[in-house]
Parts: C-alpha cells; structure tokens; sequence
C-alpha cells in the first residue's frame, strides 16, 4: 500500500505531519515522539536509520480493552479519555516550546481533574466500579447497595436498572421494583419488564404486576415462569378457571418434571384441575409430584383429601 506523508518542522521537536488522512502534530526527538493526527493520539518509537518504528493509538488500545473485558460502567459515566489525551498532548507541546507555560497548564490540568473528580458524575462513576468489583467477588448485596447509592449521587436509568437487577436476583422485590421502575421510564427492556412483573408478584402488587404483562412481548409471555406466575396471580384472587386456561398453554411434553418450574407447572395444575371439580386429572398431576418429592409444598395434604394416600 502507498502511503503518503509529509513532515514539516515548524519549532524546535515540534513537526507538522501531513498525510492523506489528514493533519496532525507531534513533538519530541528522533525514535520517540508523541502526537495527535486524524486517528486520536499516539505515541511512536523507533531505531533510528534503520526503519523500524511502532505507533500505538490510544484509543484503540482502549476500545480493544473494552472488548475484552465488558464491565458494568455505563457509557454516561465513561471518563472522558479523549479530552484527557489531547490536554496531555498540549501540556507537552507547551513544556517543549515554552517550558513555564507548560508548568502553568500542567497544574491548571491537575486543578481541573481534582473538580471533575468532585462531582456527582464521577462519584457516581466510583461507586459503580467499586459496585462491580463486589459483583464479580459473589457480593450481590454490598454491590447493588452501591449501585442503589450510585443512583442516589447521578441518577441516569443504566444505574437504576442495574441495581434493580441486582436486587432482584437478591429476592428483594420491593427494591428491585423501585429501580427497575425508575429504569423503565426512560428506557423499554423486555427482560427489565420481565423482572418488573415478577417483582410486583411476589410483592403482592398483583394489578401493578398485570400492567406491566400487557407491556411484555408475545413471546415472553409464553414463557413458563410467566404462565406460572400468572396463575398463581388468578388463583390468589379466586379465579381459577382462568389459571387453567394460562397453564393449558404451558409446553409441559418439551420439559422433564425434575426441573423445579415443571414441578411447580405440575402441581398448580393439580391445584387448578381440583378447584375446577376435575379430581381425576387433579389426582394424575399430584401423583407426578408426590412421587418425585413427597414433601413439596403442601403436595401431601393435597392428597390425603383426594384419598390417594
């Protein structure tokens, strides 16, 4: 491949580099150099009079760090690299062409870093990382605290909806429900809504928790844990010919009983079929359970009334 490049000496270690991408600067001495052209800022090495050099770009180094190692931090609370890089870049320019400008620019960075690390946005910035350092440890309660305080500190709806996910695998529905919520006002997430619903349920917020069903997609409403959920909700207000008409539509051939939602599918059938008057396929589905876990829920009693023990 061509390349075409012209160097221009415009100061003392300072040059003008002209290239088909576009213009940049750099400074420094022949086989080191630091600079700013049309793909963000580098730094360059190399043996002189041999050829040999290497560029690395910050910012690709930074993307592909991200690539490999997803984090938690949401974009909005990302550090502002690039402006860092280019003030770095003009410090240096600055103590090459005039050294107490340099010096001057350099503490006037420092002052500006130490305010910028002030605020909320970086506070909360610090709080999520330290909230994701306590989720990668197995510490889901210390990290969705911190996620809860970094809500508190910057709230912007990533925050919120990673701590109501975090709250809501920890089984406190009513906070999960908060910040899932707060999430879902700006944004629209399907399984953020999955969660929601769920967390309404088993708060006992069962109209809150129909609401948010008719704002779930058709194929999550299909989902098991959601037809079980969903019947319990019309069990628990007394319609139990409506649960049988959710759990009719469960896929109950594709899924073996020893798995726990097959299980509970099964008994809330039984349940249902025997609420409904039908005690012959109410008994077919309680002895599916009772042989594989005589002591589940209340599956004994359930039988003692039917007579099958």
């Amino acid at each position: 491949m061509v390349r075409f490049r012209r160097s221009l000496k415009i100061a003392s270690g300072l040059r003008l580099n002209l290239t088909k991408g576009g213009l940049g600067l750099s400074a420094g001495k022949s086989g080191a150099r630091i600079g700013f052209g049309p793909r963000g800022p580098y730094v360059s090495g190399g043996i002189p009079g041999t050829g040999l050099y290497s560029i690395n770009y910050f910012q690709k180094q930074q993307k592909d760090k991200r690539d490999g190692d997803p984090t938690l931090l949401p974009p909005e609370l990302a550090p502002r690299t690039s402006l860092g890089c280019f003030g770095a870049i003009i410090i240096v320019f600055s103590l090459i062409l005039y050294a107490p400008l340099g010096i001057f620019l350099l503490l006037a960075g420092g002052v500006w870093i130490a305010l910028q690390e002030r605020k909320p946005r970086a506070k909360a910035r610090r709080l999520v990382m330290a909230g994701e350092k306590d989720w990668q440890k197995g510490n889901l309660e210390r990290s969705s605290e911190k996620m809860a305080q970094a809500w508190s500190v910057y709230p912007i709806p990533a925050v919120a909806g990673m701590a109501g996910e975090l709250f809501f695998f920890q089984q406190n529905y009513r906070k999960a429900k908060k910040y899932l919520e707060e999430y879902l006002k700006d944004e629209e997430d399907s399984q953020a809504r999955l969660m929601l619903f769920l967390s309404c349920k088993e708060s006992g917020e069962n109209k809150r928790a129909l609401e948010n069903l008719q704002n779930l997609p058709i194929e999550i409403k299909q989902e098991m844990i959601v037809l079980v959920a969903l019947a319990e909700i019309y069990l628990e207000q007394g319609r139990p010919e409506l649960a049988r008409e959710v759990l009719g539509q469960g896929p109950l051939r594709k899924r073996k009983i020893e798995d726990p939602l097959t299980k509970h599918f099964i008994y809330l059938s039984g349940v249902v079929f025997n609420e409904t008057g039908n005690e012959n396929r109410a008994k077919t589905q309680f002895r599916k359970v009772f042989a594989l876990d005589p002591g589940y829920l209340n599956i004994e009693k359930h039988m003692q009334e039917l007579g099958e023990i």
